[in-house]
């Protein structure tokens, strides 16, 4: 950045009007339904948005992600080279479940008690709206303060982040190049330097099928699993990381072969959510439940482990196998970068914003994976992502378009 040195108070300081519009452009995008394949209405809600924004270039790139450009405006031997400022949030929500148990109707972006509800309202749709108005408010404090721009900020909505990254494997793999990036996702207003991945792992227990009123006929692999089940929390082994801590995992679902009530199964299945940090590859993980699982083996019951791909479509036709596997992201928080955005948000907001890690995973690990240093920050609240009640506070939104702004100012200079 170059030009004049203007308090980043008043950058911090968004004006009522600016404020108002993004809530009304929050509310806007939540009435929108947009499951994970089916993001069309969202994506083209979001191109308006940011083309009334006066965005220099707005696209959809071909697997539906969005696209909008703040140009650099210094002069072209001032621009940095090595890549934009990237503000990349997720257009696709989870399933409402059961629409009963709604405070409101899960799309009708009813504001109430200072809270705005719907799903999607803070994962991560209020992080899309500080990052479309953001981007526009840094523009504009800019030029009123006589300052230049020497990086590109890129504000990205991604498609599919809920079912695995289709969308941001398309852009790590086809997109422009990024120095940088802040990931929307609920972190109440704190600034998050990273977070564990996640591998989906399926445990499988082979037996021998057979008529439920002779089990001595089969071999049945539930009390394998049963075994296993009672050792899991004792004999697999964890990392730990110094700054995310230890990994976990947690049996979440299980399936039985045949599914007929009356019949002995064949084969019982057990999904596992490993939430793993840096050091852990998903080869290490499968050794390790194997190891476990083979010891809790009966007579004649095999298992096997593995962690299979997902087949995902975008809305425009896009196909790819994406692994269940979520990968990781941790940027130093002592280091300059972190901790030099980290003063400057607290400067800007005038407050003390806390530092985390986040307990879930984000498109984040494709980025990093990717050679971006990453940053996570947004409106929205963890206690209430993929909830009934799920709601944004009205003053953290508000808030996030001069957060954002503050935080592309950051690395802008860096």
């Amino acid at each position: 950045m170059t030009g004049g040195d203007a308090p980043l108070a008043s950058l911090g300081s968004l004006p009522a009007d600016r404020a108002q519009a993004a809530v009304d452009a929050c509310q806007e995008i939540v009435r929108i339904p947009s499951f994970s394949g089916d993001e069309e209405a969202a994506a083209r809600c979001t191109v308006a948005m940011m083309e009334r924004l006066g965005y220099d270039e707005v696209s959809i790139d071909r697997a539906g992600n969005v696209l909008g450009w703040i140009r650099a405006d210094a002069p072209e031997d001032e621009r940095a080279d090595d890549g934009a400022v990237l503000l990349c949030s997720h257009l696709d929500v989870v399933d409402v479940g059961d629409e009963s148990a709604w405070p409101h109707p899960p799309f009708s972006g009813v504001i109430e008690d200072g809270l705005l509800y719907g799903r999607g309202s803070t994962d991560t749709k209020s992080s899309l709206i500080g990052q479309v108005h953001g981007a526009a408010w840094l523009r504009d404090w800019c030029r009123e303060n006589g300052i230049t721009r020497r990086r590109d900020v890129l504000v990205a909505a991604f498609v599919q982040e809920e079912v695995g990254g289709l969308g941001a494997s398309v852009f790590v793999d086809e997109g422009p190049r990024c120095a940088t990036a802040v990931i929307g996702e609920p972190s109440g207003g704190c600034l998050a330097f990273g977070h564990r991945g996640r591998t989906e792992v399926e445990l499988t227990f082979h037996g021998r099928a057979a008529h439920a009123s002779r089990p001595d006929w089969g071999r049945n692999p539930h009390y394998s699993l049963a075994r296993f089940l009672t050792r899991l929390e004792d004999e697999v082994a964890h990392d730990e990381d110094p700054q995310l801590g230890p990994s976990s995992v947690a049996p979440t679902q299980v399936s039985a072969r045949p599914a007929s009530v009356n019949v002995i199964p064949s084969e019982v299945q057990l999904v596992l959510d490993w939430r793993h940090v840096p050091s852990e590859t998903p080869e290490e993980i499968h050794e390790r439940v194997a190891a476990v699982a083979k010891s809790c083996c009966g007579e004649d019951i095999t298992s096997a482990v593995a962690t299979p791909s997902r087949p995902l479509r975008s809305w425009t036709g896009v196909e790819r196998d994406i692994d269940r596997v979520s990968k990781p992201f941790g940027t130093d928080r002592n280091g300059p970068l972190f901790t030099g955005a980290h003063s400057l948000l607290c400067e800007g907001l005038d407050r003390d914003v806390e530092v985390i890690p986040w307990d879930f995973a984000s498109d984040g690990g494709w980025l990093h994976a990717a050679g971006v240093t990453c940053l996570g920050y947004g409106p929205g609240t963890m206690k209430v992502m993929h909830a009934v009640a799920e709601s944004v506070s009205l003053e953290l939104l508000k808030e996030s378009v001069s957060g954002y702004a503050l935080l592309s100012l950051a690395l802008c200079r860096s």
